[in-house]
């Protein structure tokens, strides 16, 4: 395995697909740019020979609806702790 950590960024809005590599791990969620409300970042270890797959990730914020099937990844802290963006991802 050749392992790497890579950035992906989830804007907020809508269902977002990303292209990772076969097998890709969350392992850390959070706003890189805490001041911005418009995005969240996710980081990923993968293993870089594997072939890319999509999946799709959506934020939620608290208090709002998540599909009973979605999977959370983490939670981001934005705008000094006035929003809290939830990362999750739809199994396919």
């Amino acid at each position: 395995m050749s392992a790497t950590v890579w950035k992906y960024d989830v804007p907020l809005g809508f269902d977002c697909d990303r292209e990772l590599p076969r097998g890709a791990r969350v392992v850390h969620v959070a706003a890189q740019h805490p001041e911005s409300a418009e995005s969240v970042q996710f980081w990923a270890e993968v293993d870089t020979t594997q072939p890319m797959e999509t999946r799709q990730f959506f934020i939620a914020g608290t208090g709002h609806p998540v599909r009973p099937e979605a999977i959370y990844l983490g939670t981001a802290i934005v705008c000094d702790g006035e929003l809290v963006w939830h990362l999750y991802e739809v199994p396919r």
